[in-house]
């Protein structure tokens, strides 16, 4: 992928910004599924975020004092611990170079912190559209 995508995947995040968290899931292949604002029926009890971050590589979610999970904990712990996150309105993100490291910073003083760990993301090859992570909704449209 160009530097150019990941660049561009740095401002939509930025869009975020304000947002409550809505719900979190994990999906296929164990990505995190973090939805932002409201919540909107897609089908029979299946409900996706207005917006919404997706989460394809390491990820662990911290507070002030410590680390509360990561992305290989069990499904109880992780159940447990995104639960904090939901309901938190996202303040503030960064995005560190060279590796695309990502934290987002809420208001209950939680953060989830992101690292994309192969380097075959960082690879320059158009016919690889993979991203460890990135961000989509009508923040990112403007639907």
């Amino acid at each position: 992928m160009t530097s150019k995508a990941f660049d561009t995947q740095a401002q939509h995040v930025e869009k975020l910004h304000g947002q409550r968290c809505a719900q979190i899931s994990i999906g296929e292949d164990d990505e995190l599924i973090v939805d932002f604002g409201e919540l909107v029926q897609v089908g029979p009890g299946d409900f996706d975020g207005e917006n919404w971050l997706i989460v394809e590589c390491p990820w662990r979610i911290e507070d002030l004092e410590e680390a509360l999970c990561g992305w290989e904990d069990s499904d109880e712990t992780i159940s447990a611990t995104v639960h904090e996150l939901i309901g938190a309105t996202l303040l503030s993100s960064s995005v560190r170079r060279p590796g695309f490291d990502l934290t987002l910073i809420f208001d209950n003083n939680h953060q989830l912190k992101v690292f994309p760990d192969c380097v075959a993301y960082f690879t320059v090859d158009m016919s690889t559209l993979s991203l460890p992570w990135y961000v989509g909704g009508k923040a990112i449209t403007g639907e």
